[in-house]
């Protein structure tokens, strides 16, 4: 199961990398591939997957569109609550 989330940066200022985008509560049934780790540092502890490295800088305004591929052998309803964490996937 693929699909696709864009998120956009509302806070005003430029968010330097690395960013990563975090599922929350991911429904049981599915696991997250090319996960880079879990949170670790920022509850709920949940999945998460680069959203871009720390060379780059995402502007006020700028929106990023993450693909995100999931193991679903279920193939039932997917759902999480995404979460955006700047620093590092240990967050």
């Amino acid at each position: 199961v693929t699909q696709v989330v864009t998120v956009t940066n509302i806070s005003g200022l430029p968010i330097t990398g690395p960013v990563y985008l975090a599922l929350d509560n991911l429904s049981a049934n599915a696991t997250l591939s090319g996960a880079v780790g879990k949170t670790a540092c920022s509850s709920p502890v949940s999945c998460a997957i680069a959203a871009f490295g720390s060379s780059a800088t995402w502007a006020p305004g700028q929106s990023l569109t993450i693909g995100l591929t999931f193991a679903d052998p279920s193939l039932t309803e997917l759902t999480y609550t995404p979460r955006i964490l700047a620093g590092g996937p240990n967050q």
